[in-house]
């Protein structure tokens, strides 16, 4: 069927509607991104700060969730010999790679780097979350051979996409945006509204509560994992490896590198203290250049929130575990 002059003029009037719409689309996205914070924006805040020198570390702690409810920054602060300016930059899920990625960002004033590591976390395969490569690429993250570097090249490839395929993909946290925005408001459990911003002490849950009412729940669903992993741990050579060249890259910068463990509640038997003890030990013997500091010293299941994360009492004891070990080297 041969199409008429009127059709072909149709036709070609969508293609065009349809391409400016896409154009349109793809240069809002960062700014739409933006309007609806998610628990991952946390990284755009981290990443301005870096950049535009608004903060400048001496001390600085990375790390997943645990980090963030579980230390102080300005407790390390306070307890440190000097008072140095000291930062919690950890986020949400992040992982050993995604802490990395800050790691070419540090001033030169940055005399510490305290990574907090979950013991499993040793022996699974390095992650890389899609909301946190969205984040990174919104806040316009900038690549540089010392990453490529340092990180296997299927982690940082992943950032090294065009900025269409992000905009495309950032649509999705819009949706992630909402549900926070309606948790804050609605949700008896939500954190205060400002830990996004926060980067010294972004507790994640109700100040003035220090039990998560579900707290035995939680504990169920717990000892139902396997931790068979703990009978016989060995390190991964991915998560070795990658300690080892963040560990020579930081000396190079005149910087040193802790390993802060923070584990579980103790009420979660499956992971006993015993097995804890026998992991760190293990692990200061494969790795004896970097320093491990044992967070669950003293801490007792009135220190946490949930059994997976501290409350402002645990976080008390942590930083200060935090900040002895590290005093020692001040």
């Amino acid at each position: 069927m041969k199409l008429t002059k009127k059709q072909i003029e149709n036709v070609a009037l969508f293609g065009g509607v349809f391409i400016v719409l896409l154009i349109i689309l793809n240069v809002t996205a960062p700014y739409v991104y933006k309007l609806f914070p998610n628990d991952y924006s946390r990284i755009g805040i981290i990443l301005d700060a870096l950049k535009t020198r608004t903060v400048t570390p001496e001390i600085v702690v990375f790390g997943n969730s645990k980090a963030m409810s579980g230390v102080d920054a300005n407790m390390i602060q306070e307890h440190l010999s000097g008072n140095p300016e000291t930062y919690n930059f950890s986020s949400v899920g992040q992982s050993i790679g995604e802490s990395l990625l800050f790691y070419p960002m540090l001033p030169d004033d940055t005399k510490a780097v305290i990574q907090c590591f979950k013991l499993e976390e040793f022996t699974q395969p390095l992650v890389f979350n899609e909301p946190a490569i969205i984040a990174l690429k919104m806040g316009k993250y900038p690549m540089n051979e010392d990453i490529k570097q340092l990180l296997p090249k299927a982690f940082w490839e992943k950032l090294d996409r065009p900025d269409v395929y992000y905009n495309f993909k950032s649509r999705q946290t819009v949706s992630s945006g909402l549900i926070r925005f309606l948790r804050l408001h609605l949700d008896e459990d939500a954190p205060d509204s400002g830990i996004l911003d926060d980067l010294k002490f972004p507790y994640l849950f109700p100040s003035e509560i220090d039990k998560a009412p579900n707290y035995q729940t939680v504990i169920q669903m717990l000892e139902k994992e396997d931790y068979s992993w703990a009978d016989d741990f060995s390190i991964s050579e991915e998560c070795k490896d990658l300690l080892i060249k963040a560990n020579d890259y930081l000396e190079r910068k005149n910087v040193k590198l802790y390993i802060a463990i923070i584990s579980h509640a103790p009420d979660v038997k499956g992971l006993s203290s015993e097995k804890q003890e026998k992991i760190i030990g293990k692990l200061q013997g494969e790795l004896p250049q970097l320093k491990f500091i044992d967070c669950r010293k003293s801490l007792t299941s009135d220190d946490f929130y949930d059994p997976l994360h501290p409350n402002k009492k645990g976080a008390e004891k942590i930083s200060t575990i935090i900040s002895t070990a590290v005093n020692a080297d001040f």
